[in-house]
């Protein structure tokens, strides 16, 4: 019977380690394509992350797979919810399988080497509560799927290249509070719909 109480603790710690472990494919498939397009190798801390070649050779996650140990992760429940990267010298793009962190509540890529679009994908970011990329050189339209997230309180987008329309739908976002777009490449009306939010309590252009 002593034996068997021993099992069962043994059994039950193991049962929870495991369930400790951070390694859902669809957030790898997201951090493996982020590191891969973005010289992970080269960043200036990529503590406990695999290198490009091992990403490359494993699409999925490998046994014994923990994210919540590789730097600038947070995870609960088995899930990504932060991802703070800032002034870390990424290079490159943010690659649309940024869309697969459905529970990710911060991004925090700031001052980094980042250029090219946001991709369309952040509208998949339900639960997104801070979107914080400044001192970048990220280019082209600002996604008007920013608008899709109810949860989202701060766009923190200044000192970037980013061109075209302030899109209306961002008066979509019902918990909106703080908007600073300053130094980019914008151009047009600004919308009434940018003050939509009930929220709303900072815009800086």
């Amino acid at each position: 019977m002593r034996l068997l109480y021993c099992l069962l603790f043994f059994m039950s710690g193991y049962l929870n380690s495991l369930q400790a472990q951070c390694n859902h494919p669809n957030d790898y498939t997201a951090l493996r394509a982020l590191y891969l397009s973005t010289d992970g190798d080269n960043w200036i801390d990529n503590t406990n992350w695999p290198d490009a070649a091992t990403f490359v050779a494993n699409p999925t996650p490998p046994i014994g797979t923990d994210m919540n140990t590789w730097y600038g992760i947070s995870c609960s429940a088995n899930r990504i919810t932060q991802l703070f990267l800032a002034t870390n010298q990424l290079n490159g793009t943010i690659p649309s399988e940024i869309g697969n962190l459905s529970l990710l509540e911060i991004f925090f890529l700031a001052e980094n080497q980042l250029y090219g679009s946001i991709p369309i994908e952040v509208g998949l970011l339900s639960n997104l509560i801070q979107f914080i990329a400044f001192d970048n050189t990220l280019s082209g339209p600002l996604p008007k799927e920013f608008g899709d997230l109810d949860n989202l309180v701060g766009l923190q987008l200044w000192t970037n290249q980013i061109t075209g329309h302030i899109p209306p739908e961002l008066g979509d976002a019902a918990s909106l509070k703080d908007i600073n777009l300053s130094s980019n490449l914008l151009q047009g009306c600004i919308p009434e719909e940018l003050f939509n939010p009930p929220s709303i309590r900072y815009v800086s252009l």
